[in-house]
């Protein structure tokens, strides 16, 4: 599985991506490098592994993504958290392929809804799918992941600007990539392991699964993996620790 992720990247010698294939912080990353058409090398990392090489690379987090940029003069830039990793490639190179709406209240927006992401909808998701047991563990993380997706289909029903798919509307923004890597695995995981789904039943839930939609079609998502045959079925084996109560223990802290 590494091997063929790791063939389809076009390398380049001043920007790395270290990446595992399973992780969604990592596919944000991944997922914008491809949108945003920056060359970049990819460089699979097992972030249980804390070599003294990968701590050092990853600036003694030991996580993924961490992205470092290569200057002309050759001084290195390392970034090492996912939404910062985002911005920092929009920023990068601005082009018709921007992720932000260039005003202040876009930023206001992205600094908002990656905070909202990550204490009121992904710590939830991990609780959710870690409960092994049903009971009231499993019914709160559950109704405070939907409630989380709930307030952000809400704001894209009543606030978009226009009437595409996305958080905007017409096109992606740092806040679509953000998400998407974790609602690819509610759906996934969840329907698998919890036989849970999200509501269908009114405008604001279409509006959610819309946009849901037109986000997996985007060829930047689909090649951070969803382009091999096997993609679903590696990532729900690799997941069955989390949903047997092991895994990553932090993310379920928000």
């Amino acid at each position: 599985m590494t091997y063929i992720l790791t063939a389809l990247i076009e390398g380049s010698n001043n920007m790395k991506l270290y990446s595992a294939w399973y992780c969604p912080f990592a596919q944000r990353a991944w997922m914008t490098f491809n949108y945003k058409n920056i060359a970049f090398e990819y460089v699979e990392i097992d972030p249980y592994l804390k070599s003294e090489d990968w701590l050092k690379i990853s600036q003694n987090s030991g996580q993924v993504p961490v992205v470092v940029h290569k200057n002309s003069s050759g001084e290195e830039t390392t970034i090492i958290d996912s939404n910062k990793i985002i911005n920092f490639l929009d920023q990068h190179k601005p082009d018709d392929f921007s992720l932000s709406l260039n005003s202040s209240q876009s930023q206001n927006d992205d600094d908002y809804w990656f905070n909202h992401f990550g204490q009121d909808i992904i710590p939830y998701f991990y609780r959710f799918l870690k409960a092994s047991n049903p009971g009231k563990a499993r019914n709160d993380a559950q109704f405070k992941m939907i409630e989380g997706i709930l307030k952000f289909a809400e704001h894209m029903l009543r606030n978009s600007v226009s009437s595409g798919p996305y958080f905007y509307g017409n096109k992606p923004s740092s806040i679509d990539i953000s998400l998407i890597p974790f609602a690819y695995r509610i759906k996934l995981l969840l329907e698998h392991f919890r036989r849970f789904k999200l509501p269908t039943n009114d405008d604001v839930w279409k509006r959610y699964h819309n946009w849901y939609q037109a986000m997996i079609q985007l060829p930047a998502f689909k090649e951070t993996g969803l382009v091999l045959e096997d993609y679903e079925s590696r990532l729900i084996e690799f997941y069955v620790q989390y949903s047997e109560g092991g895994g990553q223990e932090d993310v379920t802290e928000r």
